[in-house]
């Protein structure tokens, strides 16, 4: 087979090898955070679990895909006009958030949480740290890196655009949901119907860009502006989302829908461009 043969159709991940590399990586991953919980705390050890899974596993997957392997998981630029899709994409956390408010009370608590003794305020300062790094700098470098990355490529090319995308996407919502479930079952539904939204929209914008870093934008983007929300709430209180209240009012979720519909209608003009 000559390289620009195997140019056409990678190697790897078949669809059998994507799950079974999602796998590894959620037991590398769960692992590493069960092994380093007591010494390093959930957020901590949440870290190192999403770089030895994700990072390590989909590194290993990486080095055998076929060359030239950049183009195929992404790592390069995208055009600048591209990047409204990825602003117009951010209001989708208030979505994801009201996903979250109709979803956890449909799903009972392992155990009710019992009352303790608040920790101290430095304690919750390096807490506040760890989360932020974690989930608004590694977690979506790592994520993309692994799905949308070494995973969808791969898939894309053995059951095509729609489908690849698609698995992709389920296999997003198992390693999701298998990370959150030590944390009990309603964050893990929770974070497990909010990957089901998310994940066909990332996959989206990594094609139509051709840039893994449009994904990867998105996810932290719109980390970084739940924990500005919840760090400051007396800014801009939004019910439902940073203030008190069971829901998030249309009036807000309405708007930040049409955006998003907006952002999904620009990326799929950029898509077809780019095939």
């Amino acid at each position: 087979m000559s390289e620009e043969e195997e140019v056409e159709r990678p190697e790897a991940p078949t669809p059998a090898g994507a799950m079974m590399l999602t796998l590894l990586a959620w037991a590398v991953g769960m692992f590493a955070w069960a092994t380093l919980l007591p010494w390093a705390g959930h957020w901590g050890a949440f870290g190192v679990a999403l770089a030895l899974g994700y990072g390590v596993v989909g590194t290993l997957a990486a080095r055998g895909l076929p060359t030239p392997a950049e183009p195929r998981i992404g790592l390069c630029g995208f055009e600048p006009r591209q990047a409204l899709c990825i602003a117009l994409a951010v209001p989708a956390v208030l979505l994801l958030s009201e996903v979250d408010n109709v979803i956890r009370p449909l799903v009972s608590p392992l155990t009710e949480p019992t009352p303790g003794t608040e920790p101290a305020e430095d304690v919750l300062a390096l807490l506040a740290i760890e989360f932020t790094i974690t989930t608004v700098l590694l977690r979506p470098v790592l994520e993309e890196f692994f799905f949308r990355g070494v995973i969808q490529q791969g898939l894309i090319v053995w059951v095509g655009v729609p489908g690849g995308v698609a698995l992709t996407s389920v296999l997003f919502v198992f390693a999701v949901a298998g990370f959150a479930f030590p944390l009990g079952p309603q964050h893990a539904a929770s974070l497990a119907a909010q990957a089901a939204f998310l994940g066909p929209m990332l996959g989206l914008f990594r094609l139509a860009t051709g840039s893994l870093l449009a994904p990867i934008l998105l996810q932290m983007a719109m980390a970084a502006f739940g924990v500005l929300a919840m760090s400051y709430p007396e800014a801009i209180p939004i019910e439902g989302f940073n203030a008190p209240g069971d829901h998030t009012p249309f009036a807000i979720l309405a708007p930040a829908a049409l955006s998003v519909l907006a952002s999904i209608v620009l990326a799929n003009r950029e898509l077809r461009k780019f095939r």
